[in-house]
């Protein structure tokens, strides 16, 4: 029996591209997944062409580029349906037009937004909000992930409710709840690790992160940081850290593949991310999956699925007094560092399991190929 052809506009970079994000994983664990034995999978990447991403009029250039490319590619290859992967702004524009032209083709399409600024954007902007809401809606199904974006398409998209699935965060593979379920909370010699995976941009809470460190350094505290990811803000952090003589509390590494990363969180106790705003972060889930106590702020869906003092501590934005405590709450209170990381692994295990989202991302897709 032919299988169905499924065209997955997401980021698939080439071997040569170091490009790293939520996104990168997700599209990798379904190229890994049962998906691929029940579908004919076709990569179309839209990823950007180096980390951080280029200046807009090169993002602009490359965007018009892959539409075309999008079309062509949907005339030669006639897939069955589309999943397409987007972001906030440009790039939801971009993806909308995508959604546009499979309408144009009669190819049923299913939109997975992921970042929680794009609800902001569409609230601080009504002519963004209505171009939104005019490509997002010729798609076949919204694909949410979780409360607050399932809100988004049944009350401000006006999609019906049949047209609406909840699909959890799927990084939580079976190697992380592996580490998490033999994680070891016992007080440790030495420092307490904390890490940090994400971009390092002002948005991501990391200067409110470094002037916490500077904070804990200062009252004595022994304890490191480690440092994954890059951005813009990359230089100035590096400043901040040897103005400061941080260079022995905080080790920055830079992006670093997945595999790499699963040794780096079994070694390491406390995840930090003190973001101004997100969707919902694959390296929160990650880390929880792998047992790690967690520190985040309530930004995009992570209330939705976090509750404080149970399943994390949720410090306020922008708050570095806040985060510094919390940090100290953590290193103090050896009890209630092993409640939350053990909460965490259960929610991550529950919830966010590899194998039970893409199943029910497997039934949506199946569901959209009833709509033209």
């Amino acid at each position: 029996m032919t299988k169905k052809k499924l065209l997955i506009v997401g980021a698939f970079p080439k071997q040569d591209q170091i490009i790293f994000g939520g996104i990168v994983r997700s599209c990798d664990l379904i190229l890994k997944s049962s998906i691929k034995d029940a579908y004919e999978i076709l990569p179309f990447d839209s990823s950007q062409i180096s980390n951080p991403p280029p200046l807009f009029a090169i993002r602009a250039l490359l965007a018009f580029k892959r539409l075309i490319s999008f079309v062509h590619h949907i005339i030669k290859v006639k897939p069955d349906s589309a999943l397409i992967f987007c972001s906030d702004g440009f790039s939801a524009l971009e993806k909308g037009l995508m959604i546009y032209i499979c309408k144009l083709f009669k190819i049923p399409s299913l939109i997975f937004p992921r970042a929680g600024n794009l609800i902001k954007q569409s609230q601080n902007s009504k002519i963004f909000f209505r171009v939104i809401k005019f490509f997002f809606t010729k798609a076949s199904i919204f694909l949410c992930q979780g409360e607050s974006w399932q809100d988004f398409a049944l009350n401000k998209l006006l999609f019906s409710s049949d047209r609406v699935t909840v699909i959890n965060n799927w990084t939580a593979d079976s190697r992380k709840l592996e580490i998490g379920a033999t994680k070891n909370y016992e007080q440790k010699e030495g420092a307490l690790k904390f890490i940090f995976v994400g971009w390092v941009e002002e948005f991501k809470g990391i200067f409110e992160l470094t002037h916490a460190c500077k904070h804990l350094a200062d009252l004595g505290y022994d304890f490191s940081l480690t440092i994954i990811g890059d951005g813009h803000a990359s230089k100035n952090v590096t400043k901040f850290i040897t103005k400061n003589k941080l260079d022995r509390f905080i080790d920055f590494r830079g992006w670093i593949d997945s595999n790499k990363l699963d040794s780096i969180l079994l070694n390491h106790d406390i995840f930090v991310l003190p973001s101004w705003s997100e969707g919902f972060p694959n390296s929160m889930i990650e880390a929880m999956a792998c047992g790690l106590t967690t520190i985040v702020t309530p930004v995009g869906t992570i209330p939705d699925f976090i509750e404080d003092n149970e399943h994390a501590l949720i410090v306020p934005v922008k708050n570095e007094q806040s985060l510094a405590q919390a940090m100290i709450e953590l290193i103090d209170n050896q009890h209630l560092r092993e409640r939350l990381g053990r909460n965490a692994h259960s929610l991550a295990k529950r919830e966010f399991s590899s194998s039970r989202a893409l199943r029910e991302l497997t039934n949506a897709i199946d569901a959209s190929l009833t709509y033209n």
